[in-house]
């Protein structure tokens, strides 16, 4: 293996990219991370800085151009670390994403030729039969905010690049973001912007310690509703928040979304710390290929672990005996229950606490629920092997005291939903050691332009 050095020029072919936007070449069997490249890329590089076993470069030259590459929607694309895939065609992005689930299953999951289905993208066929990529399909918008500067940081940065129209942010972001970047006077260090795209309506979060004592606040607040009502959207709620604690300022404690799935249609309360699946397109295919995995007859309870506000849950409700859904957060808990009222959803009930510790107390010998309780239903499942574990984790995975939990409950069939496949493989990699058989994945596209991929996975109990 050749030793490069800082400073050094280089010639490379690029074979693979990371989620970073960062393509992947060699050198005398060196693994090269060039900035600002994609796969089928020749280019000439210059290495800024040499580990042992890799290198940092930045491109030079494109000597000869992938038949992938393309030209940036996006103005800000060579400085904004938001879109990392903008100069790569939407197939080869697919392609790409695929390829990377199948690698990190093979090579962290230790799965010998995993059966990875086509990934599920974001194709849109107009009136005219057109078919066109996926632009503006975020409903959640995060900001980072220097006085009139309203933007994304910059690629390996924290400087922030000011960003008047985002491609993936919604029109609503758009409206809100203009409207703060003409007014701040420094108090505001973050902007979140959630959007119902199936209700038009917005929530507005400001990280500001004092924004409510900010004598333009008020008036913000009402050029922002103003801006919103011209392009039909309607400020519902405004938010200040400081150290983790959420104050309501104006409007209501939640927005409402409502949402098509293939059986019924559901409407979701979002509160202001609550987890939201950012593309809502997206979401209901990957929550129908969830409810394929998970086999439901209609007598199976379905474990929802890391539940948040009951989405993924309250999607299969229909197919399930029960819905049981643990989550540590009290606010998500209590979201989740509003939502199951609202849905007219009688069969679902909800456990706050941790996914290990309710399943120690509910298998424990000497345990009895309280009759109609989320545990008694919980314990029927387990004693009739009648339970679905569906879990959705971060982006760090599952703890492994999780994964144990659920192998020691003696649950069969496990359906994982992740937005890392590094953790995804990891974390099947655990669950084979303690019994679990990997079956299929369907990696889904939820990101599209940037290097983030979903994926969601079956797993069933060796001996069942």
């Amino acid at each position: 293996m050749k030793n490069l050095n800082k400073g050094d020029i280089i010639t490379t072919n690029i074979v693979d990219m990371t989620a970073e936007g960062a393509g992947l070449g060699r050198v005398d069997g060196m693994a090269v991370f060039v900035d600002g490249c994609i796969p089928g890329d020749k280019v000439q590089a210059e290495i800024t800085k040499a580990k042992k076993n890799f290198a940092q470069a930045k491109c030079l030259a494109v000597l000869e151009g992938s038949e992938d590459r393309i030209a940036p929607a996006c103005p800000h694309s060579s400085r904004c670390g938001g879109c990392t895939f903008q100069e790569m065609n939407y197939k080869a992005q697919l392609e790409l994403k695929q390829k990377q689930v199948k690698d990190k299953l093979e090579r962290l999951g230790g799965l010998a030729d995993p059966q990875v289905n086509d990934i599920v993208g974001q194709w849109y066929t107009d009136e005219n039969g057109e078919v066109y990529e996926p632009f503006k399909y975020r409903n959640k918008g995060e900001y980072p905010v220097w006085n009139n500067l309203v933007g994304f940081y910059e690629r390996k940065s924290h400087k922030i690049v000011d960003v008047k129209e985002c491609l993936l942010q919604s029109e609503a972001a758009d409206a809100v973001s203009s409207v703060v970047r003409q007014f701040n006077k420094g108090h505001i260090k973050q902007l979140t912007v959630k959007t119902a795209f199936g209700t038009g309506e917005v929530m507005v979060i400001f990280e500001s310690k004092e924004i409510e004592k900010m004598d333009y606040a008020e008036t913000m607040i009402y050029a922002i509703d103003e801006s919103l009502a011209e392009i039909e959207f309607s400020l519902e709620s405004v938010y200040a928040v400081w150290d983790g604690k959420y104050r309501l300022i104006a409007g209501k404690r939640t927005i409402l979304d409502e949402v098509d799935f293939a059986d019924r249609t559901l409407q979701f309360e979002i509160s202001a710390a609550s987890f939201y699946q950012v593309n809502t397109e997206q979401m209901k295919k990957l929550y129908g290929i969830a409810a394929d995995y998970a086999g439901l007859s209609g007598e199976e309870t379905v474990l929802d672990l890391y539940c948040g506000i009951g989405t993924i849950g309250l999607s299969m409700a229909t197919k399930a005996k029960n819905i049981v859904g643990i989550e540590v957060v009290k606010d998500a808990v209590l979201d989740a229950n509003r939502n199951s009222v609202i849905n007219g959803i009688l069969n679902s009930r909800y456990i706050c606490g941790k996914a290990e510790d309710v399943l120690a107390k509910v298998t424990a010998e000497e345990y009895e629920p309280k009759a109609n309780s989320a545990e008694a239903a919980l314990v029927e499942a387990l004693a009739s092997d009648q339970a679905v574990a569906v879990l959705d984790p971060p982006r760090a995975g599952c703890d492994e005291t999780v994964l144990k939990a659920i192998a020691d409950a003696g649950i069969g069939r496990i359906v994982y939903i992740s937005c890392d496949p590094g953790t995804l493989a990891r974390d099947i990699k655990l669950l084979g050691d303690m019994g679990y058989e990997f079956k299929e994945a369907t990696p889904v596209d939820m990101f599209p332009w940037t290097g983030h991929v979903e994926c969601v996975c079956l797993l069933s109990k060796k001996d069942k």
